[in-house]
């Protein structure tokens, strides 16, 4: 059993980090394999997350605070990427208009995100229905002037519920009346 909740914390950690390595597929397996405590494990995927967010949001924001880069950005740039007559970047007037609305969309969502007391919600709902993306939340949190602990502690209730819901899932699916229980 500890294996199973420390291999959770890893496998939440390197996930949080590394997209493509999702922990909700291990915690199903897991609970549903074996007879490893469903909320233990959630707690500690959703702890194992929070560490691997915390080192991207610290990542992030040595980077966007850093003078190298503040020199970098600050440089005038020739704006040459437009269309002739046209107001919209040339990125943009390849989007379809339906794709356009959800990228303004998304802006907005996100520049929420540069006020602490709006920040918070989106952070939770990023944190434990996974939208907006958790990662892209993190990354945008941390160039705003959200402070550390109240981005840890967001992230982790948000983590830690989602995937105990996630790790319960098996049990429940199992004791519906059509699987003979």
């Amino acid at each position: 059993m500890i294996a199973a909740i420390l291999a959770a914390l890893l496998v939440g950690a390197m996930s949080a980090i590394i997209p493509v390595t999702p922990v909700e597929p291990y915690l199903i397996g897991v609970v549903a394999a074996t007879d490893v405590a469903a909320i233990p494990l959630g707690l500690a995927a959703g702890l194992g997350q929070t560490i691997g967010k915390l080192l991207l949001f610290g990542t992030v924001r040595g980077a966007v605070r850093s003078e190298y880069l503040r020199r970098i950005i600050t440089r005038k740039v020739p704006v040459t990427a437009q269309v002739a007559g046209e107001d919209p970047p040339v990125v943009e007037a390849a989007v379809p208009k339906r794709g356009r609305a959800l990228l303004e969309r998304t802006r907005v969502v996100m520049q929420t995100l540069d006020h602490p007391r709006q920040a918070v919600p989106i952070l939770f709902a990023s944190a434990f229905l996974g939208f907006p993306p958790l990662l892209l939340v993190t990354v945008y949190a941390a160039r705003g002037p959200m402070r550390v602990p109240m981005f840890a502690a967001v992230c982790l209730v948000g983590r830690c519920a989602r995937f105990v819901v996630i790790a319960l899932a098996p049990a429940a699916v199992m004791n519906l009346p059509f699987f003979g229980h």
